[in-house]
C-alpha cells in the first residue's frame, strides 16, 4: 500500500493517525452490527496486520519469518 513517493513516518505516528480514524469508525460498526460481530471483525484485522507488520519488521530487522 505504500509507494516511493510516500514520506516516511514512524512506526508511532502512522498509528497515531490510523486511531484517529478507526475509532470513529468501531463506534459506527458497534452500533450497526452489535458489539460481538464488530468485535469479531476488529480481531481479525488487528491479527491480520499485526502479522503483516511482524513480518516486515522482520525482514527488516532480523530474521525472515517462514
Amino acid at each position: 500500500m505504500t509507494s516511493q513517493d510516500d514520506v516516511p513516518i514512524s512506526h508511532l505516528q502512522r498509528r497515531k493517525i490510523e486511531g484517529r480514524v478507526l475509532i470513529p469508525f468501531v463506534e459506527t460498526l458497534k452500533e450497526k452490527l452489535g458489539e460481538d460481530v464488530a468485535g469479531d471483525i476488529l480481531d481479525a484485522t488487528i491479527r491480520r496486520l499485526a502479522v503483516d507488520d511482524g513480518r516486515r519488521w522482520a525482514e527488516t530487522y532480523g530474521q525472515g519469518v517462514d
